[in-house]
């Protein structure tokens, strides 16, 4: 769908799309605002997921309550914490072919392989010849 989600739209929908992200798993796999399925890894073809949006709210809430206990300002948007993932739950993909899946996967398919993972796909991924 394109759309992005952003916490401030959950913010203000409050009670209305949260109710069914609010059930969901941490790490969704499907999109948090159409509910289409997202793209699969092409090593391992497990759904390249996301984070529940309702999840980072919710954690963004607790953690204002925290600093506001602590007399501390808050900052909403702060999402410093998330650059904390573990490398196996980063994906990425070609610019060139569009094809893609988990980081961690990707680099030990290419240490192996110089062309795309994707079946009948000769992309070059990872180097550009030019």
């Amino acid at each position: 769908c394109n759309t992005s989600l952003p916490l401030s739209k959950l913010r203000r929908q409050e009670g209305i799309a949260n109710n069914w992200l609010s059930r969901q798993k941490p790490v969704l796999s499907c999109c948090p605002q159409c509910r289409k399925p997202l793209p699969r890894c092409a090593i391992c073809l497990l759904p390249l997921g996301c984070l529940n949006p309702y999840m980072e709210l919710k954690r963004e809430r607790t953690s204002a309550a925290a600093l506001r206990n602590s007399a501390g300002a808050t900052h909403g948007d702060d999402l410093s914490e998330l650059s904390n993932l573990p490398f196996a739950e980063w994906f990425t993909w070609c610019m060139r072919c569009k094809h893609g899946g988990h980081a961690h996967h990707l680099v030990g398919w290419f240490a192996n392989h110089d062309t795309c993972a994707v079946s009948g796909c000769d992309c070059p991924c990872q180097f550009d010849s030019k």
